[in-house]
């Protein structure tokens, strides 16, 4: 080959080199782009865990734990959600009409009902829960999809944890137990104790006896 063939091969593969760069670079952007649009979408969970109060008690938990608000939000289960023992949840406005909007971070726990309970009736104890909303911009994203088995619970032992309301029921008991002490007018009554006369008594009826 000659100079000028040459130079048209090396044109080719040069041209060749940037288009591969291009699709690449193209498909960089674009993936760049579909991962900051996820990291800035709402999503929204539910599920159902153990009370930190009482691990008997079993909550229903909606959380918006994206970084954008939810709006139009829905909650369906199937089969309906049932209880043993309080109100039908499935009939409260959570679930009739949703929720217009969710914040980030958001964190709705309610009462669904109690596990010694559930485990003695004859009530499902797993659901198929379909979630959709919409984005800050009310956009309709793709609904999520969540199976909730409560089967699992009843074969783990959980530890207590003490939280603010066991300081809270603690500083009841206080309060219970200092009005006892109160005299007259509301006053705090209280009872003096003079140490030196009462080791002295102490002695002399050691003494004596």
């Amino acid at each position: 080959w000659n100079a000028d063939e040459w130079s048209a091969v090396g044109t080719c593969v040069t041209a060749v080199i940037a288009l591969v760069a291009a699709v690449f670079a193209w498909r960089q952007v674009g993936e760049a782009r579909r991962t900051r649009e996820a990291q800035s979408q709402p999503f929204v969970v539910v599920d159902i865990v153990p009370s930190k109060v009482w691990a008997n008690i079993l909550n229903l938990v909606v959380e918006n734990i994206g970084t954008t608000l939810a709006r139009n939000v829905r909650i369906s289960f199937e089969p309906a959600l049932r209880s043993a023992t309080v109100t039908e949840l499935s009939d409260s406005v959570l679930l009739t009409e949703g929720l217009p909007a969710m914040p980030p971070r958001r964190r709705l726990e309610v009462l669904f009902d109690t596990s010694h309970d559930r485990a003695k009736s004859e009530l499902p104890m797993r659901y198929d829960v379909v979630v959709s909303f919409a984005d800050a911009r009310g956009r309709a994203q793709e609904p999520l999809r969540y199976v909730i088995d409560l089967t699992y619970l009843y074969s783990l032992e959980y530890i207590k944890e003490h939280t603010i309301h066991d300081a809270a029921k603690a500083l009841e008991q206080i309060n219970a137990t200092m009005k006892k002490w109160s005299g007259r007018n509301g006053r705090l009554s209280a009872w003096v104790r003079d140490e030196d006369t009462a080791s002295m008594r102490e002695r002399v009826q050691f003494d004596l006896t």
